[in-house]
């Protein structure tokens, strides 16, 4: 064998030392750049994200909402979902609550001869734009006109119910005047209805059973004397259930109003598959069939 002499040394050293020069290269991917951190910055490289679909209950709007509550508490105060506990809803005297009777969670609230009320002032002098909703039950059967929610006494608003036809009303209030709005459509004693009102600039808006009944173009004040409370709390009391009422400071869509009585607004009635509702809670039953949001898996009310 012939020994290799110094220039024979000297080109290995150099082979091996632009094999070391070169870059790593494995045989994953296509164009065997490497599986590490490296790979990302291959030029011309993509990097691909996938947005997993909601499958499982319809999101919760309460964090959307200028309050929410449950009405599931035995006694005492009832508290904001929300979390401004200033906007937590005070007994005006002592009740309790029916876990028989309800319309969601475990429980809702027994209202006779009685109130709930906060003054904190985003609901006590709340003005246009706004929406609030309420699971009502009026069980006395006699009465006359009684409030199902107000704020203010000489500004502001009312959503009352009329015993006698059994149709509910909504006042528009300023310094000078009342205007009222009565509703075709009736709501029977004993039975739950999802009723609220809708407020513009310029109109109030009555929905019952998240389909919307009638509207009219009303004065509105600015309300400054509070407070907002469920019922009443001087006179006219309402007798009977209230389950989960909300209030926002957004004139909410047909859709979301719809979604809020078919599924809760914490969405837990409904089930998502995508923007698709695989089932749709009381949509069909309780809620007229109204036209739920196109897309079920919506954060927050369209």
């Amino acid at each position: 064998m012939r020994a290799r002499g110094p220039s024979a040394g000297l080109a290995l050293l150099l082979l091996a030392a632009s094999a070391a020069a070169q870059p790593s290269r494995s045989g994953c991917g296509p164009t065997a750049a490497g599986c590490g951190p490296g790979a990302a910055r291959v030029p011309g490289g993509t990097v691909t994200t996938t947005t997993v679909p909601l499958v499982g209950p319809s999101p919760s709007w309460v964090s959307s909402m200028t309050a929410a509550w449950m009405l599931d508490e035995a006694s005492g105060t009832r508290v904001n979902a929300q979390g401004t506990t200033a906007r937590n809803l005070t007994e005006c005297s002592a009740m309790a609550n029916n876990t028989t009777q309800k319309m969601e969670g475990t429980a809702a609230a027994e209202v006779n001869n009685t109130c709930l009320a906060t003054s904190d002032a985003a609901l006590a002098n709340m003005s246009p734009p706004f929406t609030c909703l309420v699971w009502m039950r009026y069980t006395d059967g006699a009465g006359g006109m009684v409030h199902v929610m107000e704020n203010g006494f000489t500004d502001g608003f009312a959503l009352d119910y009329n015993t006698t036809p059994r149709t509910l009303a909504l006042t528009s209030r300023t310094a000078a005047a009342t205007d009222t709005y009565t509703s075709t459509l009736t709501v029977a004693f004993n039975t739950f209805a999802h009723v609220g009102i809708r407020r513009t600039a310029t109109t109030s808006v009555l929905f019952v059973n998240g389909v919307l009944e009638g509207q009219k173009v009303q004065p509105m004040g600015a309300p400054a004397s509070g407070p907002f409370h469920l019922s009443s709390t001087t006179n006219a009391f309402f007798a009977g259930e209230f389950d989960e009422a909300v209030c926002s400071n957004v004139a909410l869509s047909d859709a979301a109003i719809c979604r809020i009585c078919s599924c809760g607004v914490r969405g837990e009635q409904c089930t998502c598959n995508g923007a698709a509702f695989t089932s749709s809670g009381r949509n069909a039953t309780a809620c007229g069939s109204c036209t739920l949001p196109a897309d079920c898996a919506a954060a927050t009310p369209p």
